[in-house]
Formats: C-alpha cells, structure tokens, sequence
C-alpha cells in the first residue's frame, strides 16, 4: 500500500472518531486520493 494513501486513511479514521468531518467530506478525500475500498465498522469502531 501507499505510504499516503495510509497516511490518509489513518487520518481519515481519526478525523471520523473526533467527528472533525462528515462521512461525505472523508469519502471525497478517499476518492480523490483514489482509493476505491475501504472495509470499517463505523458503528462498532472498528476496521475490518
């Protein structure tokens, strides 16, 4: 894997815990990166 696209997604993850962003602005983050998947458990808080 990308070492950025980790980074981002690491980031990502955080900035969804914190609730520093809605789902749509970390989607679009994703997507613009060009990641195309992405496997969480956002109800239980957990990756999968």
């Amino acid at each position: 894997m990308d070492s950025e696209i980790k980074t981002l997604g690491e980031s990502c993850t955080t900035y969804s815990y914190e609730e520093r962003h809605s789902f749509l602005q970390l989607v679009g983050q994703l997507m613009a990166a060009g990641v195309e998947r992405d496997h969480a458990d956002s109800f239980r808080l957990e990756k999968i």
